[in-house]
């Protein structure tokens, strides 16, 4: 397990890096990527990505509204996973109403959302509102 800083995202990456299936995965408010890690190691065929969101763990981004935070991982996915033949995205809690907003943003990619909350306030609408 090896810990990277890209555009001010920290991750870790686990598995297969050369495979053209990969998976991200989202932790919940106030956790990290550590949360999920247990999951790169069921799936080592994956090339597995675990982040830590925006205002969470070793990641060096601020912003002040949801959609600034989920735009931030929308880049980094972008980039990270840019020659994938198929990307799934898990989100948990927080993870999963980002994983949601962006998936139909990323190409081939699935979403499985696990318990997402729903925060419908000015400073951080969900999902049309």
């Amino acid at each position: 397990m090896r810990e990277i800083r890209e555009n001010s995202i920290n991750y870790v990456d686990i598995g297969d890096t050369n495979s053209e299936n990969g998976c991200l995965y989202l932790h919940g408010a106030f956790n990290t990527k550590l949360a999920l890690i247990h999951f790169g190691e069921m799936f080592p065929s994956l090339h597995n990505v675990f982040i830590d969101l925006p205002l969470h763990g070793k990641s060096l981004v601020f912003v002040d509204t949801f959609e600034k935070f989920a735009e931030e991982v929308l880049i980094f996915v972008n980039h990270k996973f840019a020659n994938k033949k198929r990307i799934v995205i898990f989100g948990e809690s927080v993870g999963a109403l980002v994983a949601l907003r962006i998936s139909s943003s990323v190409e081939k990619s699935f979403c499985i959302a696990s318990d997402p909350f729903f925060v419908c306030d000015d400073k951080f609408p969900i999902l049309g509102n």
